[in-house]
């Protein structure tokens, strides 16, 4: 009997002590994360700890003091090259983070709101310079957590979800042109460093933007914008972008009109298969107007599919890691290392295929008078072929790669559509003579081997 309340009295000792341990744990891991922000340039201005037997609530207010020790930072996760301005908008930037979570040992998942609290001085300055009442409102908006981000973050698996507030804002700035901006149902979901995640997804159901100023005025909308993102390395992921629909309308400028789309879908991958590598990339459209004074286009069913396959690995990953060395991109150095992958990757072969570039309608309207085009269709499969030597044949003459290449394709426009194009390219529209006439429709197919084309099985070399 004695053992037996020992040993319940030591479960409930163990119970009791749980959620001291769960906040260490937590607590540690936080400060673990400042101690990285701080080496890239962040400083901590403010550090306060609310905690309970069973939550705690942290609140932070950090400073970037060394902009472009962050960017350096930031750098290392993205390709592209930030613009030039950055640093100014970011430098003594500070902004908040609340912070809450059980101290159950993962018993849910961290809760953060992020939000910026000031802008940077010299932007600050800027502004007061040009509009002293607009500073005096953005500062009124940060401090009411105007730009804030909720993010749930579970330690124990890396997964986070989360959304942006709600914005609905509109100023009229002194010269009286006024702006409104709108942005709604803004959520996201993913996993990994919120820094660098390995998969993101993101909607937007609602943005709208308008300026106003006299008769002058643009308005912009995007409805239902979706985009999702896994990436196991710098030459496997998987990309997508889905938009319902979005539109961009000018009035009172000499280029006034319209440009809508509706139904975009995206999607592009790299997928690494032994020591080849495949790029594909999946477009579609399901309607696309430009609408001005006087004319107007609309294509309906507008695709795009297409694929570089086998590809050498070895060369991509060279070419992969150069490109992201932003440091090096301007050098002579760099140029020369480029030419010499790009023309290894190109001697290892590969495949670059077409299988449907194509709209299904074109209808096109002057002046009152709409005529339908209708469409074209375009199928390819080409071949550039393995060879050791190509180097010494481009040394030679940069022709002689062509016998490395061989094309087959096939086109199909409608008379109208090729009128259209060939217009005023009198060279292209001869070439209707070498079409297969298809009730309405004209048809070529186009082969290129052993440096010698054919249309339609004609011989033009």
């Amino acid at each position: 009997m004695k053992k037996s309340l020992i040993a319940i009295s030591i479960l409930l000792l163990g119970a009791a002590s749980l959620p001291i341990i769960g906040n260490t744990l937590l607590k540690n891991k936080l400060d673990e994360k400042v101690v990285e922000l701080h080496s890239h340039g962040i400083n901590t201005k403010k550090d306060v700890t609310d905690s309970s037997y069973l939550n705690t609530a942290r609140h932070f207010e950090f400073v970037l003091d060394d902009s472009q020790e962050f960017l350096d930072y930031l750098s290392r996760y993205s390709d592209k090259q930030l613009p030039a301005y950055t640093k100014a908008l970011l430098d003594g930037v500070s902004f908040g983070v609340d912070v809450e979570y059980s101290n159950l040992p993962f018993a849910k998942a961290l809760t953060l709101d992020l939000y910026p609290i000031s802008l940077s001085e010299e932007l600050k300055s800027n502004i007061k310079e040009a509009d002293p009442e607009l500073l005096g409102y953005l500062e009124k908006f940060l401090a009411a957590k105007g730009l804030l981000y909720h993010i749930e973050y579970n330690f124990l698996n890396d997964d986070f979800k989360g959304n942006m507030k709600d914005i609905d804002v509109a100023y009229t700035i002194d010269t009286g042109a006024h702006y409104a901006l709108t942005l709604k149902g803004t959520t996201f979901s993913g996993n990994g460093e919120l820094i660098a995640p390995k998969r993101l997804d993101s909607r937007f159901k609602e943005i709208e933007f308008d300026i106003k100023e006299g008769a002058k005025s643009l308005h912009m909308f995007l409805k239902d914008f979706k985009t999702s993102n896994n990436f196991d390395s710098k030459i496997t992921y998987l990309t997508s972008v889905e938009l319902d629909e979005a539109g961009l309308t000018t009035k009172g400028t000499p280029d006034d009109g319209t440009f809508l789309i509706e139904g975009m879908r995206i999607n592009a991958s790299s997928n690494a298969q032994g020591e080849r590598v495949e790029l594909s990339s999946k477009s579609s459209v399901k309607k696309l107007e430009f609408i001005a004074a006087t004319n107007a286009l609309k294509i309906e069913k507008f695709n795009v599919d297409m694929a570089l396959n086998d590809l050498d690995k070895e060369s991509i990953e060279k070419i992969t890691t150069l490109l992201s060395d932003k440091n090096a991109l301007q050098s002579r150095a760099t140029e020369m290392k480029l030419q010499e992958y790009s023309l290894e990757l190109l001697s290892k072969g590969f495949e670059f295929n077409i299988a449907d570039l194509s709209v299904k309608k074109a209808v096109v309207t002057q002046k009152s008078v709409v005529e339908d085009l209708e469409g074209f269709s375009i199928k390819s499969k080409n071949i550039f072929k393995a060879d050791p030597d190509l180097q010494a044949k481009i040394n030679r003459s940069p022709l002689l790669a062509l016998d490395d290449l061989e094309i087959d394709t096939d086109m199909k426009f409608s008379k109208k559509i090729y009128a259209v194009i060939t217009q005023g390219r009198p060279m292209l529209a001869s070439f209707s003579t070498l079409a297969k006439v298809q009730g309405e429709n004209l048809l070529f197919k186009i082969e290129f081997k052993n440096s010698k084309i054919t249309v339609n099985g004609k011989a033009l070399n």
